[in-house]
Protein backbone atom coordinates (compact mmCIF):
# COMPACT_ATOMS: atom_id res chain seq x y z
CA UNK A 1 0.00 0.00 0.00
CA UNK A 2 1.30 3.56 -0.75
CA UNK A 3 1.97 6.09 1.79
CA UNK A 4 -0.95 8.07 3.04
CA UNK A 5 -3.70 6.48 0.80
CA UNK A 6 -6.55 4.80 2.39
CA UNK A 7 -6.98 0.73 2.53
CA UNK A 8 -10.29 1.95 1.44
CA UNK A 9 -9.25 3.45 -1.82
CA UNK A 10 -6.80 0.91 -2.94
CA UNK A 11 -8.21 -1.11 -6.15
CA UNK A 12 -8.95 -4.57 -5.82
CA UNK A 13 -6.92 -5.93 -8.96
CA UNK A 14 -7.87 -9.70 -9.86
CA UNK A 15 -4.80 -12.20 -10.90
CA UNK A 16 -4.81 -12.00 -14.98
CA UNK A 17 -6.58 -15.45 -15.28
CA UNK A 18 -9.11 -14.40 -13.36
CA UNK A 19 -9.72 -11.44 -14.73
CA UNK A 20 -10.43 -12.88 -17.78
CA UNK A 21 -12.43 -15.47 -16.55
CA UNK A 22 -14.60 -12.73 -15.19
CA UNK A 23 -15.59 -11.13 -18.56
CA UNK A 24 -16.53 -14.25 -19.44
CA UNK A 25 -20.21 -14.42 -20.20
CA UNK A 26 -22.33 -18.06 -18.95
CA UNK A 27 -22.74 -18.58 -22.73
CA UNK A 28 -18.82 -18.35 -23.71
CA UNK A 29 -18.02 -20.51 -20.47
CA UNK A 30 -20.64 -23.33 -22.18
CA UNK A 31 -18.90 -23.45 -25.13
CA UNK A 32 -15.76 -23.30 -23.68
CA UNK A 33 -16.28 -26.11 -21.71
CA UNK A 34 -17.57 -28.20 -24.46
CA UNK A 35 -14.18 -27.83 -26.23
CA UNK A 36 -12.38 -28.92 -23.68
CA UNK A 37 -15.00 -32.04 -23.45
CA UNK A 38 -14.16 -32.51 -27.13
CA UNK A 39 -11.08 -32.53 -27.12
CA UNK A 40 -10.92 -35.06 -23.97
CA UNK A 41 -13.05 -37.23 -25.69
CA UNK A 42 -10.52 -37.17 -28.69
CA UNK A 43 -8.13 -37.93 -26.15
CA UNK A 44 -9.95 -40.53 -24.71
CA UNK A 45 -9.98 -42.41 -28.01
CA UNK A 46 -6.08 -42.71 -28.31
CA UNK A 47 -5.29 -46.84 -28.35
CA UNK A 48 -3.40 -48.33 -26.42
CA UNK A 49 0.82 -47.87 -28.11
CA UNK A 50 -0.41 -45.01 -30.51
CA UNK A 51 0.23 -41.34 -29.82
CA UNK A 52 -1.07 -37.99 -30.71
CA UNK A 53 0.51 -34.38 -30.79
CA UNK A 54 -1.13 -31.85 -28.99
CA UNK A 55 -1.58 -29.96 -32.74
CA UNK A 56 -3.74 -33.08 -33.48
CA UNK A 57 -5.63 -32.88 -30.90
CA UNK A 58 -6.74 -29.25 -31.96
CA UNK A 59 -6.87 -29.52 -35.12
CA UNK A 60 -9.54 -32.60 -34.98
CA UNK A 61 -11.19 -30.79 -32.77
CA UNK A 62 -11.79 -27.68 -35.07
CA UNK A 63 -9.24 -25.87 -33.46
CA UNK A 64 -6.28 -25.59 -35.90
CA UNK A 65 -2.94 -24.18 -34.67
CA UNK A 66 -4.57 -24.17 -30.88
CA UNK A 67 -2.51 -27.07 -29.43
CA UNK A 68 -2.44 -24.85 -25.70
CA UNK A 69 -6.20 -25.75 -25.93
CA UNK A 70 -5.34 -29.66 -25.73
CA UNK A 71 -2.70 -28.78 -22.52
CA UNK A 72 -6.00 -26.95 -21.10
CA UNK A 73 -8.00 -30.33 -21.74
CA UNK A 74 -5.25 -32.16 -20.36
CA UNK A 75 -5.00 -29.72 -16.99
CA UNK A 76 -8.30 -30.61 -15.84
CA UNK A 77 -9.17 -33.86 -17.16
CA UNK A 78 -9.38 -36.74 -15.22
CA UNK A 79 -8.64 -40.81 -16.10
CA UNK A 80 -7.36 -40.00 -19.30
CA UNK A 81 -4.80 -41.70 -21.07
CA UNK A 82 -2.47 -38.22 -20.67
CA UNK A 83 1.05 -39.85 -22.08
CA UNK A 84 -0.43 -40.66 -24.93
CA UNK A 85 -0.28 -37.12 -26.48
CA UNK A 86 2.94 -35.58 -27.16
CA UNK A 87 4.77 -32.75 -28.30
CA UNK A 88 5.11 -32.12 -32.08
CA UNK A 89 7.18 -34.59 -33.92
CA UNK A 90 6.93 -36.97 -30.84
CA UNK A 91 8.87 -34.42 -28.43
CA UNK A 92 8.19 -35.78 -24.85
CA UNK A 93 7.36 -32.14 -23.61
CA UNK A 94 6.46 -33.00 -19.96
CA UNK A 95 9.95 -31.63 -17.83
CA UNK A 96 11.71 -34.04 -15.41
CA UNK A 97 10.33 -36.85 -13.84
CA UNK A 98 6.77 -36.14 -15.22
CA UNK A 99 8.25 -36.99 -18.97
CA UNK A 100 10.39 -39.88 -17.71
CA UNK A 101 6.81 -41.49 -16.29
CA UNK A 102 5.21 -40.59 -19.95
CA UNK A 103 8.29 -42.44 -21.59
CA UNK A 104 8.04 -45.69 -19.29
CA UNK A 105 4.36 -45.62 -19.94
CA UNK A 106 4.40 -45.60 -23.55
CA UNK A 107 7.37 -48.16 -23.52
CA UNK A 108 5.16 -50.48 -21.86
CA UNK A 109 2.50 -49.96 -24.47
CA UNK A 110 4.95 -50.89 -26.98
CA UNK A 111 5.66 -47.54 -28.59
CA UNK A 112 9.58 -46.91 -29.78
CA UNK A 113 11.61 -44.27 -29.42
CA UNK A 114 14.57 -42.91 -31.87
CA UNK A 115 16.70 -40.71 -29.59
CA UNK A 116 14.91 -38.95 -26.77
CA UNK A 117 10.94 -38.68 -29.47
CA UNK A 118 8.39 -41.39 -30.38
CA UNK A 119 8.93 -43.26 -33.79
CA UNK A 120 6.22 -40.72 -35.19
CA UNK A 121 5.85 -42.85 -38.59
CA UNK A 122 4.67 -45.96 -36.25
CA UNK A 123 3.29 -44.73 -33.96
CA UNK A 124 0.86 -41.79 -34.70
CA UNK A 125 -2.53 -41.53 -34.75
CA UNK A 126 -4.73 -39.66 -36.79
CA UNK A 127 -8.15 -38.94 -35.18
CA UNK A 128 -10.99 -39.63 -37.35
CA UNK A 129 -12.97 -37.09 -38.67
CA UNK A 130 -16.93 -37.40 -38.44
CA UNK A 131 -19.01 -37.48 -41.45
CA UNK A 132 -22.76 -37.16 -42.25
CA UNK A 133 -23.66 -40.81 -42.71
CA UNK A 134 -24.44 -41.61 -46.71
CA UNK A 135 -21.79 -39.18 -47.52
CA UNK A 136 -19.32 -40.82 -49.86
CA UNK A 137 -15.96 -39.76 -50.45
CA UNK A 138 -15.04 -37.58 -53.78
CA UNK A 139 -12.08 -39.69 -54.05
CA UNK A 140 -14.58 -42.96 -54.15
CA UNK A 141 -14.85 -44.28 -57.39
CA UNK A 142 -18.70 -45.03 -58.89
CA UNK A 143 -19.47 -48.43 -59.16
CA UNK A 144 -18.56 -49.20 -62.88
CA UNK A 145 -21.31 -51.30 -64.05
CA UNK A 146 -20.00 -52.28 -67.59
CA UNK A 147 -21.37 -51.62 -70.96
CA UNK A 148 -25.45 -51.25 -70.85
Amino acid sequence: MRPGVSILWEPFRLPEANAREARLTPKMRDQRVSTLTRLRQLIAAVPRGKVVTYGQVAAAGGFPGAARLTVWALQRGEDLPWHRVVGAGGRIALPGEEGQEQRLRLTLEGVTFRGGRVRMDLHNWTPGTRRKRGHRSPTADPIDKGPR
